[in-house]
């Protein structure tokens, strides 16, 4: 999807859901490049996880002098992003609703040109749930440019939208996702985030399963990497690989709890193709070491390159022969 404009008449209001913990030093800077934005119909919606730095204290400095800017889900305890993110995103009203970080900086026209993006796609199917989502620059914590598209950095491809490949794999980044109401609402059925790997990825899921997914290749943040990141830019090589088998053995097992649960919430909705690829990547968890190709090739959940399709076979072998037991 290329970046347009769309001359939009009757501004609709965007809510915009921030997360915080810990973010005092980016956060200003953040919020501001809200502020700046050339479209003006938005509501920021802010809640602190208890942060022990001054974030409370800019987040209410800023509520003060704009009255876009709302402190919301006083008090609450989250503990993870996901979690609070999705809590956020089940107490938004309006039609759009956008994610942000703490610690990025966005562009002046993002908000315009994700809107723009997303009004095209509604006007090809009205009430249909639809994300759309943004490449990124990658920066650190300077904002010095360390790479131009997040994407090719990462070595990830952002253009493939099936449910079948987001059951096993995420390409959406959540601090440039726009949702409209009818995703928005299927959302909100969820009842339990234990097994959720992260509320971008289960975003990505429900609209993969139900709707469309819209990608717009070009960056419309800067997308800061620092000491502090819970989730950020990685560079792919064999080292890193190698490196992080353990790791990467825990979170391919947390992404099959992430399918049970979805299949709980979801499973009467969904066709019985979709349960189909569902219940083959959920017999992973304790398939034989033979099964493995097959029930992956059942699920269709195949990556986009030769290595990425090797090592997901080679991680569900290690799972099939060490067992799905995480360490905790």
């Amino acid at each position: 999807m290329e970046k347009f404009k769309l001359q939009i008449q009757n501004p609709p209001q965007v809510q915009i859901v921030m997360a915080v913990y810990n973010g005092s030093l980016y956060l200003k800077e953040q919020i501001e490049s809200i502020i700046n934005q050339d479209y003006k119909n938005w509501q920021l919606l802010i809640s602190d996880d208890n942060s022990n730095d001054d974030s409370v204290e800019i987040i209410n400095r800023y509520a003060a002098k704009d009255n876009r800017i709302k402190v919301v889900l006083k008090d609450s305890a989250f503990g993870n992003a996901g979690t609070h993110f999705l809590s956020l995103l089940k107490i938004t009203t309006s039609k759009y609703v956008m994610c942000s970080d703490q610690d990025d900086v966005w562009d002046s026209d993002k908000i315009t040109t994700c809107l723009s993006a997303m009004i095209q796609e509604e006007a090809m199917s009205p009430d249909t749930p639809i994300l759309i989502h943004t490449d990124l620059r990658v920066v650190d914590s300077k904002l010095n440019r360390i790479a131009d598209s997040f994407y090719k950095y990462s070595g990830i491809n952002p253009n493939t939208s099936t449910f079948e490949f987001h059951i096993a794999t995420a390409n959406v980044t959540g601090c440039t996702m726009l949702i409209n109401d009818s995703l928005r609402d299927l959302i909100k059925l969820t009842n339990d985030d234990r097994y959720i790997c992260m509320h971008d990825w289960w975003c990505s899921l429900i609209a993969s399963a139900f709707g469309r997914i819209g990608f717009i290749d070009n960056q419309t943040i800067c997308y800061r990497q620092h000491e502090n990141n819970t989730l950020g830019a990685q560079e792919k090589s064999l080292w890193n690989s190698i490196h992080q088998i353990e790791k990467l053995k825990a979170d391919t097992i947390k992404t099959i709890e992430q399918a049970e649960s979805f299949k709980e919430v979801y499973g009467s909705m969904l066709s019985k193709k979709q349960i189909t690829h569902l219940n083959s990547y959920i017999q992973l968890k304790s398939c034989s070491t033979i099964q493995v190709p097959i029930n992956l090739n059942k699920a269709r959940v195949w990556r986009h390159n030769l290595r990425g399709n090797l090592g997901l076979i080679g991680t569900f072998i290690l799972i099939s022969v060490t067992g799905s037991e995480i360490d905790s």
